[in-house]
């Protein structure tokens, strides 16, 4: 027995086939289930204003500017303190959704 697919030559005839065809991906049902993951406030950085100075053929800071790059150095070591805390818990989320799934398979 030999198969004649001469409609496929046409552009309808393909289209009613893929049409047919491809319509049958939709009868397999998938459900995808909602996940939330709770993340702390982001710290703010706010960056101060510091002015290098040139005093004798050395660079200077007052005591103000002196204090302003420490704590913009404070604020900026908090924020990656923070991001590492948020990668760690993307990573213990997604681990733990793997080994949900992986004893749900067996």
């Amino acid at each position: 027995m030999q198969l004649k697919l001469g409609f496929l030559h046409s552009k309808k005839g393909l289209g009613v086939f893929l049409m047919v065809f491809l319509g049958g991906c939709n009868s397999v049902p998938v459900t995808q289930e909602h996940l939330e993951l709770a993340l702390p406030e982001a710290p703010e950085v706010k960056m101060r204003s510091v002015n290098w100075e040139v005093q004798d053929s050395r660079i200077c800071l007052s005591p103000e500017n002196y204090s302003n790059l420490s704590l913009n150095t404070e604020d900026i070591k908090g924020f990656i303190v923070y991001q590492n805390k948020v990668i760690k818990m993307y990573k213990d989320f997604y681990e733990s959704q793997d080994r949900k799934e992986s004893k749900k398979n067996d």
